[in-house]
């Protein structure tokens, strides 16, 4: 007997990311994008694993993620990065403890750091962000099977993107190997 998707059962209908999203536990994503938000949520960030549903960080997150320590405040070295989120159900929002999201732990980061946030208005709280160790594909088992993958990309038996998604299911590619698949005759110039 297989087992039944349960995140997917309880994920809510929405057009971003929510607190319930996480009742499940932390999920990982890697960032695609950074576009403009709106009045309440100036940034979206979407994400490979869910395009539809972008996270919209509440002013603190942002914060965490654009200081010095984090990933800096120049939104396009964000993309190809991992993030990690949870449901944390003490966040307040008007007074009242509705749930919020909040980042555990980035890739990309010199070390684990930690910053204050508000929690309600006039209290700051420490907030802790791990860093992510990325695990890489091997470098020998790329170079043993790139002429393989770049056969049936010829052979029209696939394409450079479903190629690489599903290497990185056993590991990260650089962005050097990534062109390798893609565009293979500028990789080798």
């Amino acid at each position: 007997m297989s087992d039944v998707d349960i995140r997917s059962a309880i994920k809510p209908k929405s057009d971003q990311l929510n607190y319930e999203t996480f009742l499940a536990g932390p999920q990982t994503y890697t960032v695609s994008k950074v576009t403009p938000g709106d009045r309440d949520h100036p940034v979206f960030i979407h994400m490979n694993e869910c395009p539809a549903t972008p996270y919209k960080p509440s002013k603190g997150m942002l914060k965490c993620i654009a200081q010095p320590d984090g990933w800096g405040d120049k939104s396009s070295q964000w993309v190809g990065r991992s993030i990690t989120l949870y449901g944390d159900p003490t966040v307040i929002y008007g007074g009242v403890e509705v749930g919020g999201i909040k980042i555990a732990a980035m890739s990309d980061i010199a070390g684990d750091y930690e910053t204050l946030i508000s929690a309600r208005r006039g209290v700051r709280k420490p907030h802790l962000i791990k860093k992510i160790e990325i695990a890489y594909y091997d470098a020998q088992k790329f170079a043993e099977n790139l002429a393989a993958w770049l056969a049936l990309i010829a052979e029209g038996k696939a394409t450079p993107e479903k190629i690489i998604d599903r290497v990185e299911q056993s590991g990260k590619l650089t962005d050097e190997q990534k062109a390798q698949i893609v565009n293979p005759q500028e990789a080798t110039q």
